[in-house]
């Protein structure tokens, strides 16, 4: 039986009405994924505007986690929700968006500040 390693962390924050910030710490694999692509289409199937998923705290960002981002970003097209992907500085994140090119396919930015103002209506308590 697998269980869900103790430093995965998943925590949802509303920065205003319609945006969603997901914050992800620890690992993001095959184990932990399903978890994130739950709360994530729950989050993209709502009445959110924009969602931000925060990986600056990730330490290791599998497949199947680039897989649920791919998804989501799916989702999100066909519901009309902004989704952006922040990074920080998590060098193990933006290694595995730049090794599968997916830097360039996901609306990737480095901090909440990078979101276009008109997806936004106030991150200034978010992160």
């Amino acid at each position: 039986m697998t269980s869900e390693p103790p430093q995965f962390r998943l925590t949802v924050r509303w920065a205003d009405h319609h945006t969603a910030v997901i914050d992800v710490a620890g690992e993001v694999d095959m184990v932990t994924a399903p978890r994130l692509w739950q709360l994530l289409s729950c989050r993209l199937r709502g009445t959110s505007r924009s969602v931000l998923v925060d990986l600056s705290a990730v330490r290791f960002l599998a497949a199947a986690g680039l897989g649920v981002l791919v998804r989501a970003q799916q989702l999100a097209g066909a519901t009309g929700i902004s989704l952006y992907v922040v990074t920080g500085s998590s060098h193990p994140v933006l290694r595995a968006l730049e090794a599968t090119g997916l830097r360039s396919t996901l609306s990737v930015v480095r901090s909440a500040d990078e979101v276009p103002a008109n997806d936004l209506v106030d991150l200034s308590t978010a992160l």
